[in-house]
């Protein structure tokens, strides 16, 4: 079947297997599709992980909970942390969020917190179908599991989201040169708002392919 929102869940063990279950139950529940669930055993070692992949409007989605999110995990300090976010990205203010999504969006996060600190690696990235990096993801790992850091990295995918998919189309991906440690192809988030990643291609033998994106989520 294919998914529009392209919502899929990964795990690697019958550990976080129990994470990206619970994960997918609750994601579901907010983007309003069901989610595939695909075992991606660990490569290169014991690579223990949850990846959540999801193409850029669920991204969207969940960036739009911002607001309610971090104040109803925060209080007052989320309201500063959401104008923080919401300015970095000049994003229009979202439209009023269903309480019962906030609470969903809760449980995802103290899943994957908990399997964080369990020493899962945790992702949010985009699926790559067909590729040989071998069922892993292009995404942001989250080395800490917050009420920011995930609704940062959401606001990250949802900008860079299209951009990059629209890119990748060009290449036939071979091995990618910036990995996270789960060896996922990694999006490294540069202190002036900019994101890369970098692989090899088939299609150019020989090159690594960089793509970055400025702060509006061009491609530059």
């Amino acid at each position: 079947m294919t998914h529009g929102t392209g919502l899929t869940v990964t795990f690697s063990s019958p550990e976080s297997g129990e994470a990206a279950a619970m994960s997918a139950a609750y994601m579901q529940k907010v983007i309003g599709e069901n989610a595939v669930i695909r075992n991606a055993p660990g490569l290169a070692g014991p690579n223990d992980m949850v990846q959540i992949l999801m193409h850029a409007a669920p991204w969207l989605a969940i960036y739009a909970l911002g607001r309610p999110f971090l104040e109803s995990m925060l209080k007052e300090a989320g309201k500063d942390t959401w104008e923080a976010i919401k300015s970095r990205f000049k994003k229009p203010a979202p439209a009023a969020a269903k309480e019962d999504d906030v609470m969903y969006l809760r449980v995802v996060l103290e899943t994957l917190a908990k399997a964080r600190e369990e020493g899962n690696y945790v992702v949010l990235g985009f699926p790559i179908e067909e590729t040989s990096f071998k069922s892993r993801s292009i995404g942001i790992e989250l080395e800490v599991v917050t009420p920011e850091s995930l609704i940062m990295a959401a606001a990250i995918l949802a900008n860079i989201g299209d951009e990059l998919e629209s890119s990748l189309k060009e290449y036939d991906r071979k091995t990618s040169e910036i990995e996270n440690r789960d060896c996922s192809c990694a999006i490294i988030v540069r202190g002036d708002g900019t994101t890369e990643c970098a692989f090899r291609s088939e299609t150019a033998p020989g090159q690594i392919v960089e793509l970055r994106f400025d702060i509006s989520g061009k491609r530059i």
